[in-house]
């Protein structure tokens, strides 16, 4: 994952995977490289443990310069997934918030939340929102952020609750963002639907 940064810097993030004893087990890393590509900072890193995984989820360029990372928290083997949570950095990659948790729900797939940057400040996130079990999506929710990761106003219902997942986010000029996702019809087969909110 990749975002710009001001003075043409961008941050990259990622996740390695590990072999520990049986398991592969992933650590979440990040950088900011100038606009040349020369390195300037590591932005964290996770190392890997026996029984946890620590990835990242999306990252997304703020209006201020910075930046926003949401990931999964760790998980445990008897655990699949847990919280989603998520932090802003100044342009120079020092963590200006509170970790904070981003919707309220494990995340449960890859590409199953979307971030972007709000043109007046903040961010807003979208997620596929899952069944109690976990295997099947439900639908796709909405939250906008302020600069600092309070949520303003409550989440948003996109979807029809009838298998909407892996939602894109494209905030525009007008204070309106777009969504878009993916929703599985009654006979299997996927369609892309989208909404002005």
């Amino acid at each position: 994952m990749v975002a710009s940064l001001s003075g043409g810097r961008f941050v990259i993030a990622w996740a390695d995977a590990h072999p520990i004893g049986r398991h592969l087990r992933r650590s979440a890393k990040a950088k900011i490289f100038g606009s040349d590509g020369s390195f300037v900072r590591d932005l964290f890193q996770r190392p890997p443990l026996s029984d946890k995984d620590h990835y990242p989820a999306a990252i997304a360029g703020l209006s201020g310069g910075g930046f926003v990372v949401a990931r999964e928290e760790p998980t445990v083997f008897t655990a699949e997934h847990g919280p989603t949570k998520a932090a802003v950095f100044s342009a120079e990659g020092e963590r200006v918030s509170k970790h904070f948790e981003v919707c309220g729900e494990a995340l449960h797939a890859p590409h199953s939340i979307s971030l972007a940057s709000c043109p007046e400040g903040g961010f807003v996130a979208a997620w596929t929102a899952w069944g109690a079990s976990g295997r099947s999506p439900v639908t796709v929710r909405a939250q906008v952020y302020g600069p600092y990761g309070e949520p303003n106003g409550s989440p948003i219902m996109l979807g029809n609750g009838q298998g909407q997942r892996n939602p894109a986010v494209l905030a525009l000029d007008d204070a309106q963002f777009l969504v878009a996702w993916e929703e599985i019809q009654a006979n299997d087969n996927v369609c892309v639907k989208a909404r002005f909110v």
